[in-house]
């Protein structure tokens, strides 16, 4: 069908018109009534055309010959401007002004210098938006302000004002078309004061086309896909373009890079208490799932004498590459610890348990005496002793069987291997003990492939391993 259907001939004795037709609606049509839809031949499908620049990044959309909107980035990738035309003609020229965590905190119009909203964002989540301020004159003077009220899917489904008052109400498709509505539900053709943070908590960018602006892509709400290629490759399964694994429900994806679960938040690079945000997180779901920036800004957090360097096991094994995986779960935990964890038996896997209480004990036996503050750690501070888990699937390696056989003390939950390193050949996990959030650091995979910083509670880190040793070790300062 190439226009639009003209609505059934009657709807309890009356023709309603066609856009919006209510839910009630459409469930009371009727056989008969459904034959009565024609095809309205005198409107066309809209015919849009986009533009990539060389970064396969969407700059240019256009109705024929003339334009509809253009977009510009930065060097980081962000977007810091659209355009918009109307009948090819310019009409605003909209500036974004971001923080390093790619967060939208203001925007301009044109030349002026004064913002024309600003919003402020809570620490539960990057979409977590608290409120919007606006200038409605665009003069400088912010005098709207209205409050988000999200869902456990992050999507926005009222607003209210200062007094408590509801202005707006939302409803949304599965993939994200908005329904718009005013305080008491009457269903309206759009937002009476633009509001913007919509589906998920992503900044809808209009309706020609529909689409939101998910920071790396744009998601299309109208068939459920995003506008080009994951730049990560096969990360989310099969499909470049799917959205949410086709369970939008169920999951968001704030980077427009990866699918993540609603409630699990990464954390805010400007969230100040990163260790209360993280044990939070692992009370309600036993694991919390961040970027690599928030990792890295947790990481600076702990060790200020490393002078504000990010390790490059966060990022990629690019000036060191003597280390063994030096990204991942491997580069996370020698990151922490501080330096290389080499598969030697009679070294770093030397004080190694079958209990974490076991590992806990020793620690705090060698940090009593002091018998790590020989060494250094990253702040230039005595070393203690710290905790590291190895978890790993036996199973997973049948052509080197008793590779991974180990006996322990009964008594004392000692590991004694048998004459054999522990191997990475095989199903495998490393994971750095953080005492103060009862944890285990640890990733999916490197970030290059795509993967994910985890924290875990000791319990969700080794329910699918079929054995796990947690050995004892001293913090080091050789790889920074």
């Amino acid at each position: 069908m190439i226009g639009i259907p003209n609505p059934p001939v009657t709807i309890t004795g009356s023709t309603p018109a066609w856009v919006p037709m209510t839910e009630a609606q459409w469930n009371t049509l009727t056989e008969a009534q459904w034959n009565t839809f024609t095809e309205n031949t005198g409107t066309t499908a809209q015919a849009l055309s986009a533009q990539y620049d060389a970064w396969n990044r969407l700059v240019l959309i256009t109705n024929g010959t003339q334009k509809v909107s253009e977009h510009v980035y930065d060097a980081r990738g962000y977007r810091i401007r659209k355009d918009t035309y109307t009948s090819g003609t310019l009409t605003e020229a909209r500036h974004y002004y971001y923080t390093p965590g790619w967060q939208c905190v203001e925007e301009r119009i044109g030349t002026t210098t004064t913002a024309e909203r600003q919003f402020v964002w809570g620490l539960r989540y990057i979409d977590d938006l608290i409120l919007r301020d606006r200038s409605t004159a665009n003069n400088g003077t912010i005098n709207e302000r209205r409050y988000a009220m999200q869902d456990g899917n992050w999507n926005t489904v009222a607003i209210c004002d200062i007094t408590g008052s509801v202005g707006e109400r939302y409803a949304y498709s599965a993939y994200g078309s908005p329904v718009f509505m005013n305080g008491t539900g009457t269903v309206q053709s759009a937002s009476a004061i633009g509001f913007e943070t919509l589906y998920a908590g992503y900044r809808w960018d209009g309706a020609t086309p529909q689409m939101y602006y998910v920071r790396s892509r744009f998601l299309l709400p109208m068939i459920g896909t995003w506008n080009r290629r994951d730049p990560l490759g096969y990360v989310d399964g099969m499909s470049l373009y799917g959205y949410g694994k086709s369970d939008p429900t169920d999951v968001v994806d704030p980077s427009g890079l990866w699918n993540k679960r609603p409630r699990n938040s990464e954390l805010s690079p400007l969230d100040n208490s990163p260790t209360t945000c993280i044990i939070r997180l692992l009370n309600d779901d036993e694991y919390a799932e961040l970027t690599f920036d928030s990792a890295c800004n947790y990481w600076l957090s702990k060790n200020p004498g490393a002078q504000a360097r990010c390790p490059t096991f966060f990022y990629r094994q690019r000036f060191r590459p003597r280390l063994i995986v030096g990204e991942g779960c491997v580069g996370i935990t020698q990151c922490f610890v501080g330096r290389e964890i080499r598969q030697n038996t009679q070294t770093d896997y030397r004080f190694c348990f079958t209990t974490l209480d076991a590992a806990q004990k020793l620690r705090d036996k060698w940090n009593k005496s002091g018998h790590c503050s020989r060494l250094t750690n990253a702040n230039g501070d005595p070393a203690r002793a710290v905790v590291f888990a190895f978890r790993w699937d036996e199973a997973s390696i049948p052509l080197l069987p008793g590779q991974m056989a180990r006996t322990s003390c009964v008594t004392c939950s000692r590991v004694i291997w048998n004459d054999t390193k522990p191997s990475r050949m095989c199903s495998f996990d490393f994971g750095y003990y953080d005492e103060e959030i009862d944890g285990f650091w640890h990733a999916t995979c490197s970030e290059r492939e795509g993967g994910k910083i985890l924290v875990d509670t000791n319990a969700n880190f080794t329910k699918d391993a079929r054995s796990t040793v947690y050995c004892v070790i001293c913090q080091g300062n050789s790889i920074f």
